[in-house]
């Protein structure tokens, strides 16, 4: 072979030994090398290691043995689907990664969602309080429960205005607006009138307890004709006082007379009806004590006449509660179409005062108060009375018997044609 021809066979050896290289370069070069001449390089998506969905942590623990910077490219490249947290990059680095791929996948991984923020909850509370007892209670429309022994408490409510309805049977009902305040513990009250109807019930009821604590309908009977003796205290319009020893009868429901007996001084006083009658020295003991008003009042502050007084149809018995009050005391309304009554009674029933009223405004202002109950037939009856005149500040009358009997017997002619049992007259 002549010495061209060899340098010719040399040459084309060459030349495909520098293409070979050339085609295999891109697989053995570095990444930042290949980013000086890409011109002539294929371009980088071509590449499937390079380009392609994140790393798994297996896929990743499989490929550690790749030239780092090939891997350190592929990973910037493509990413990786699991937290940097710190157990995965333990085992990334017991399995062989270098600090600087531990410090590019710190870099780049997945960041641990943020925990969600949860607002905090703005609210307050609400003591609720109700009489009388028990209420229903709604809030904004919303029924929440019934009062225990009065009150109920809400916690956790919105903070805002709320509209607090207070509802209970037989009442009528009431609604509260509230603001609740963050963190603290607002309050509402509210204190329920009895309808119309109900503080009629009531009153029935405080009626009929009274009526039971006299008697009953057989005890008001005994002490509809009685007698009784005792002492009275009168003061006159002028506030002047006299004391006298007392004998009354009484038939009612109008027949009523006092038999008085004073040092140097007796006679008798009786109004049946409007009539009056008199005998003794009565025109002088009228002068002196001003009775006759007085004997009057005690005729129609009987409370066997005026138990009956209120029963009739014409009259309406209402009370507010069917409770004793603070004092101890119940109370009772009978409204007529021109007068009524107000009553205050223990609460074993016993009537304490009676107070009379007029729509036209005589008598307004009238009060008799009762005790010393004692037994009389079937009933009862008060041995002391206290009249309080309105027409005169210190006008007045007070009555302790001593002894107290029925007088079944009793007849209009002992009233107009009364004959004492003392001499001297």
């Amino acid at each position: 072979m002549s010495s061209w021809l060899k340098r010719r066979v040399r040459m084309t050896v060459a030349l495909l030994a520098m293409q070979t290289l050339f085609v295999w370069m891109p697989a053995f070069s570095s990444p930042y090398q290949g980013k000086k001449n890409n011109r002539n390089q294929n371009p980088p998506e071509r590449d499937r290691f390079l380009n392609g969905a994140p790393f798994s942590f297996e896929q990743l623990v499989g490929l550690l043995d790749v030239h780092p910077d090939r891997l350190a490219a592929a990973v910037e490249n493509r990413g990786v689907g699991f937290e940097a947290n710190p157990a995965n990059l333990a085992a990334l680095k017991k399995a062989g990664a270098s600090d600087e791929l531990i410090s590019l996948i710190r870099r780049i991984a997945l960041r641990p969602p943020h925990p969600p923020v949860i607002a905090k909850s703005v609210t307050g509370s609400l003591i609720v309080k109700c009489a009388p007892v028990e209420c229903s209670i709604r809030l904004d429309g919303k029924a929440l429960g019934t009062t225990q022994k009065g009150m109920l408490a809400l916690a956790q409510l919105p903070v805002k205005k709320v509209a607090i309805d207070f509802d209970k049977e037989g009442y009528v009902g009431q609604q509260k607006i509230v603001a609740i305040v963050e963190g603290s513990e607002a309050s509402a009250e509210a204190v329920l009138e009895p309808t119309s109807a109900t503080m009629e019930q009531f009153g029935a009821r405080i009626l009929a307890k009274t009526t039971e604590a006299l008697g009953g309908q057989a005890g008001l009977q005994d002490a509809e004709s009685i007698s009784a003796a005792g002492a009275v205290v009168l003061w006159n319009k002028a506030g002047k006082r006299s004391d006298w020893s007392l004998r009354a009868l009484i038939k009612l429901p109008d027949m009523v007379l006092f038999d008085l007996d004073a040092p140097n001084m007796s006679g008798w006083l009786s109004w049946v009806a409007d009539e009056y009658k008199s005998g003794g020295n009565a025109k002088k003991i009228t002068e002196l004590a001003d009775f006759n008003s007085a004997i009057r009042v005690f005729r129609e502050f009987q409370l066997a006449r005026l138990l009956n007084r209120i029963s009739q149809p014409d009259f309406q018995v209402s009370a507010a509660s069917p409770d004793p009050d603070a004092a101890g005391e119940l109370h009772l309304t009978a409204a007529g179409k021109i007068d009524g009554y107000d009553f205050t009674i223990a609460s074993d029933g016993l009537p304490v005062r009676v107070k009379y009223e007029s729509k036209l405004g005589l008598g307004s202002g009238t009060q008799t108060a009762y005790s010393g109950y004692a037994g009389l037939g079937k009933g009862k009856y008060p041995s002391i009375l206290v009249i309080k005149l309105a027409d005169a500040p210190q006008h007045g009358m007070e009555l302790r018997f001593e002894k107290i009997s029925p007088e079944p017997k009793l007849e209009e002619k002992d009233f107009k044609a009364y004959k004492p049992r003392r001499r001297g007259q």
